[in-house]
């Protein structure tokens, strides 16, 4: 990201609140007071197994190891939760604003697949990422981006009968900066294709049966991507053969100039 005084463009699009779509279930005040108070005791919890899984608290014996990694990874799908519950109410409310500035995508997909490394491991997934050498810029709130990055890699992780393999690539396209998540997961049948993105709504599968979430993922991931001015779409699924979720943002103005010159 570049330093130094942002233009008049720029400014502009600091502090925007998003518009959320209208017609789409509200997370209501209850849920939304006990996700807050869950916060805390959560963060204690993943404090104490961070503890012990690095050793601080004296040398964790070989036979912990696995059911350590198997409560944090739990703990982690229970703070996904309630930050999609949080977000979801904030958007509800028009508390939730963008701060965009440059952002080069391509640190935003490593960060993402950087944060899913541990589950991915855990579950024998295959995870990659395909980034272009030059940087690709765009104009965005780098938390939203991150938030949008990490439902779409943990939705690939998730959505798969058999050990995950998801591909997560970047690159400048007619002017814009285009991030693809692709996994050879169970995919998603022809009539759920636009409904997944609807607020809890899940693609449940006779396959992976229980699976966690709240069906706000999707929902929230493509509504921060229009308030950062770009689009999610499902691009391609089909049952049994995978998916291949787009996220699309207008590259920033220099970057557009380099694109068509």
């Amino acid at each position: 990201m570049a330093s130094g005084a942002k233009t008049h463009a720029e400014r502009q699009l600091q502090g925007r609140p998003i518009r959320t779509r209208r017609h789409r279930p509200a997370v209501g005040t209850e849920v939304l007071a006990l996700a807050h108070e869950l916060r805390a005791p959560l963060s204690v919890i993943r404090g104490y197994l961070s503890l012990i899984a690095d050793g601080s608290l004296g040398e964790v014996p070989a036979r912990w190891e696995l059911p350590v990694a198997r409560l944090d990874e739990k703990a982690r799908e229970l703070a996904r939760l309630i930050e999609d519950l949080l977000t979801a109410a904030r958007l509800d409310s028009g508390r939730l604003s963008t701060d965009r500035e440059r952002l080069d995508v391509r640190e935003a997909v490593a960060g993402a697949v950087s944060r899913s490394a541990g589950r991915a491991e855990l579950l024998g997934a295959r995870l990659e990422v395909q980034l272009p050498e030059r940087p690709v810029t765009v104009q965005a709130d780098p938390s939203q981006v991150a938030l949008i990055l990490d439902n779409l890699v943990n939705n690939s992780l998730s959505y798969s009968a058999g050990p995950p393999w998801v591909l997560v690539r970047a690159e400048a396209q007619h002017r814009q900066a285009v991030i693809a998540v692709e996994d050879h997961g169970i995919g998603v049948r022809s009539h759920m294709r636009e409904r997944i993105f609807e607020r809890f709504v899940r693609a449940d599968d006779e396959a992976i049966p229980g699976l966690p979430g709240s069906g706000l993922g999707l929902a929230i991931a493509r509504e921060l991507a229009e308030g950062n001015g770009g689009t999610l779409v499902l691009e391609r699924s089909a049952a049994g053969a995978g998916s291949r979720f787009v996220v699309r943002f207008p590259l920033a103005s220099d970057e557009m100039a380099h694109a068509s010159g």
